[in-house]
């Protein structure tokens, strides 16, 4: 906890960190949504065998 008492707002270190973050999680996005489509459709997938294995 020291770490960030010792960065303040105003250090370029708190920015780069803060930037990296928002980077990543603004990059994450759940596969679950479109995974079933897309076995089903280009990889000719039946539905049953995608949803027996959810």
């Amino acid at each position: 906890m020291n770490f960030w008492r010792k960065i303040k707002r105003s250090d370029w270190v708190f920015s780069t960190v803060l930037l990296s973050l928002y980077g990543f999680f603004a990059n994450c996005r759940p596969a679950e949504p479109f995974l079933t489509p897309y076995l089903v459709g280009p990889k000719n997938i039946s539905e049953e065998v995608v949803n027996r294995f959810a």
